[in-house]
């Protein structure tokens, strides 16, 4: 009948999806000794957030779309023993 399938249309015109995107996390360390996580921007192609005026990188996280075992999450620390002994000689 003519109303059924205005309905279905309607329904078909308002049906959607939705999903979860990878997205990188930082972790940084303020010049007041404060650790505090900058969130990223979820993507298919997720890219490291900028970082803060003052803070010191201490890892990036990689999270996956779906993130069921928090051993999924993929964190690298950074390595920032020769920035230390640049500051020390400056």
């Amino acid at each position: 009948t003519p109303d059924e399938s205005v309905g279905i249309s309607l329904l078909k015109d308002s049906l959607g999806y939705e999903y979860y995107l990878p997205r990188i996390d930082k972790v940084v360390i303020g010049v007041n000794g404060e650790i505090s996580v900058i969130k990223g921007v979820s993507s298919d192609d997720p890219k490291v957030p900028i970082n803060v005026e003052d803070a010191m990188d201490i890892a990036t996280i990689e999270l996956p779309a779906y993130l069921y075992n928090t051993d999924d999450a993929v964190i690298k620390v950074v390595d920032n023993r020769e920035t230390l002994v640049n500051l020390r000689i400056e």
